[in-house]
């Protein structure tokens, strides 16, 4: 039922009231933008509405849950300019062409994804760039999700890169998803579609839509069909950037700068920055920085911490981009969490450091994402520093000279299965993910034993002819002595006779 004014105006009342309860605002526990979006998108507010069928207490927990995230993860932030951009050129996903409904395909090439070519985290955030570039660009119209299997087998299919497309439109992205198409897709992976069925409601359950060549025209026009899908448009993939009103901001944040407290308490300006190895950007008008120096950080926002056995841990890359060396420092907000390798150092022009990070043995994983570590670096005279010098340098150094880029941790998907992380037992409880290791297990053992069938058969069929070539030579040397004694040996032709009877059988046994 669509909702009415009142409707939506209530739950406008409704999401400010517990804003004010909450002191959401005041904290700073929300975007601003969210907050201005919540004041005057009546079609933002509606589609929470929609979302849940009118149900007025479903709908506001879902705008505070939305606004919570959106916060958290920086949505509002993302842009081509700090996403992985490899990534987002791969192909691997790119919205195309329209359904017959007229709504906006968000294309994934199964086959180009193979879990762990990228990191997890910039997997999210280029996906969460398409999903805010199509809301912008359709102005929150309904869109359709096609899912391009062909060609794609197990290696292809990463269940937590599916949940996680599956929670946004469930849970951030309201009355935004139209169909899923699943299109050609192979008849080993049913087990895993039946798991991915679980995570979603029964209204989404029905917008599930398997195709093939032969009847996708029933969701598709071919001449919106790509020629790969048996259609006739000839598109090819080639990542173009979004097309911005002159003056409009990527972000709230671009060219903001901040201040962050870390173990000592001491203010330092952090600058957000490119991901990858890219020279951070300042702002024009920062007058407190001085002594400008080049040094690459990589990753540029997050901190991604994954297992190696029953260890956390991370790495950061640094690199010196200046003509002079530069002294870098590491610090965080939990020193007594955290191992870091080297912490402190000099790098010479050119230069490349890799910073080891370990979570030490006692302290708990959950707790990952409140911390924070800083990268900071002046500039120096000479690579041919003691230590002692080293700290009494940073000590004198007066804070505006200093240069600070923040890195916020982040917990790698992936955990060794019943390892004992940290203290704690780190094994899959949930329902689902212990239907999911089943369905692994199974797929494994039905591929394992595909294999063994194929070898089985090659086998077979080696002896077959080998069985073959063996009666027909068998064959070409009786018919020649036969040829030459056939006037002296008549009376023999029974028993070759018999023979070639004998011949026939088992070629006639061989091919069955």
């Amino acid at each position: 039922m669509e909702p009415t004014e009142k409707d939506i105006n209530d739950l406008r009342s409704s999401f400010f009231k517990r804003c004010g309860e909450e002191k959401v605002i005041s904290l700073g526990t929300f975007h601003q933008n969210d907050i201005s979006r919540a004041r005057n998108d009546d079609d933002w507010i509606r589609r929470f509405l929609l979302h849940h069928d009118n149900d007025h207490k479903e709908a506001l927990n879902m705008l505070m849950e939305t606004c919570d995230w959106r916060k958290k993860f920086g949505t509002n932030d993302i842009n081509e300019k700090n996403v992985n951009l490899e990534l987002l050129e791969s192909g691997s996903m790119f919205p195309h062409g329209k359904d017959r409904d007229g709504k906006t395909l968000l294309i994934f090439k199964s086959k180009k994804h193979v879990k762990g070519t990228y990191n997890f985290e910039d997997i999210k955030r280029v996906l969460v760039y398409w999903m805010e570039r199509l809301e912008r660009q359709e102005k929150g119209d309904m869109i359709s999700v096609f899912f391009d299997m062909d060609g794609a087998g197990y290696s292809n299919m990463d269940m937590d890169y599916t949940k996680y497309i599956i929670s946004l439109f469930k849970n951030y992205y309201p009355y935004f998803l139209n169909y899923i198409i699943i299109f050609e897709m192979a008849w080993v992976l049913n087990a895993a579609f039946k798991v991915i069925k679980t995570w979603l409601p029964p209204k989404a359950i029905r917008k599930i839509k398997f195709v093939s060549k032969t009847n996708l025209k029933d969701l598709v026009d071919p001449e919106n069909a790509l020629r790969s899908w048996g259609g006739f448009n000839d598109y090819v993939y080639s990542f173009e950037p979004e097309e911005r009103a002159v003056g409009e901001p990527f972000s709230a944040q671009d060219e903001c700068k901040k201040k962050v407290h870390f173990a000592d308490k001491s203010p330092i300006l952090d600058y957000a920055c490119e991901s990858g190895f890219i020279e951070p950007t300042f702002p024009k008008d920062a007058s407190t920085i001085v002594n400008h120096v080049k040094l690459a950080v990589n990753p540029c926002e997050t901190l991604p911490f994954s297992y190696d056995g029953n260890d956390l841990k991370g790495s950061i890359t640094l690199k010196n981009d200046d003509l002079q060396c530069v002294s870098f420092k590491v610090k965080t907000t939990s020193p007594k969490k955290f191992r870091v390798r080297p912490s402190l150092g000099v790098l010479s022009p050119d230069e490349t450091v890799v910073i080891n990070v370990v979570l030490l043995t006692g302290y708990e994983s959950p707790g990952l994402n409140r911390d924070k570590f800083l990268i900071m670096s002046l500039p120096v005279q000479s690579n041919d520093m003691t230590p002692e010098v080293l700290h009494d340098l940073w000590k004198s150094t007066p804070e505006e000279e200093v240069h600070g880029f923040k890195l916020r941790c982040s917990l790698s998907e992936s955990k060794p299965d019943g390892a004992i992380v940290n203290g704690s037992a780190f094994a899959s409880h949930t329902p689902d993910d212990q239907k999911l290791t089943k369905v692994t297990s199974d797929m494994l053992k039905l591929q394992s034993a595909v294999c063994g069938l194929r070898e089985e058969v090659k086998v077979v069929q080696r002896q077959q002819w080998i069985i073959a070539a063996a009666i027909l030579f068998l064959a070409c040397i009786i018919a020649y002595i036969s040829g030459n004694k056939s006037g002296s040996q008549r009376s023999e032709n029974s028993c070759w006779v018999k023979l070639f009877n004998i011949i026939g059988r088992l070629l006639s046994r061989n091919a069955d």
